[in-house]
């Protein structure tokens, strides 16, 4: 996109309802804080969850409250106690009691607590886990897997202005490498054979699936 607002954004998450269909919607979006997209996403899915990146959560968090007491130290101690207190609280009393808790530890800096306020706490239900669990998300809280690809995809590229047929042809090749990759690690996976899975009834499957699927038997039989 030429820039990140809220009519760019608008303009992908409709094509992206053209490719999937109107009569279908994702379970969720798992996003940062970008406010363009947020408003985009109320208009184009208004019946789809989304979810804030707690990654980026955790480092906006600790940069803020760096910045306040000129402290890193501060900010990480933040970030990493009463903080994440909150955001793994399993069940809404669990939440309450650990806001409770960092309001009082912080009473003293009324500027933490108002920061955790806004923009945070009042998004509770996108980054906090007992509201989190509620969504169909498989387990992923943060878009830092999607942002890795990302800049795997870019370095692909020799230039950020190439024609869609150039492009395409660079990922097409890329994929394809990554394929052989695959079937080239699960073939030598297959081809070695450790002694503790010589046994019955492992020996049967042993050379034929990989060494991962070997461990998932074998921990499920309790070996």
């Amino acid at each position: 996109m030429r820039n990140e607002c809220t009519t760019n954004y608008r303009w992908v998450l409709l094509r992206l309802r053209d490719l999937i269909g109107y009569d279908k919607k994702p379970s969720v979006f798992l996003i940062d804080r970008e406010l363009g997209l947020c408003v985009a996403l109320r208009e184009v899915f208004p019946g789809t969850s989304h979810l804030l990146c707690r990654w980026h959560i955790n480092k906006d968090v600790e940069a803020r409250v760096t910045v306040m007491f000129k402290n890193k130290k501060i900010g990480a101690a933040l970030k990493n106690g009463k903080w994440k207190r909150i955001m793994d609280a399993a069940t809404e009393e669990d939440y309450d009691a650990a806001v409770d808790i960092m309001k009082d530890r912080w009473a003293s800096y009324p500027t933490v607590i108002q920061y955790a306020e806004n923009p945070w706490l009042c998004q509770k239900t996108k980054f906090v886990t007992f509201w989190t669990n509620q969504v169909l998300r498989y387990g992923n809280t943060s878009t830092c897997r999607v942002e890795s690809q990302h800049s795997a995809v870019k370095m692909w590229f020799d230039s950020s202005t190439g024609s869609l047929d150039t492009v395409w042809a660079q990922v097409h090749c890329h994929i394809g490498n990554q394929i052989i990759a695959i079937r080239n690690g699960l073939e030598a996976s297959r081809s070695k054979i450790g002694q503790k899975y010589r046994h019955f009834p492992l020996s049967h499957t042993n050379g034929k699936v990989s060494q991962h699927c070997l461990k998932v038997l074998m921990r499920r039989q309790g070996g």
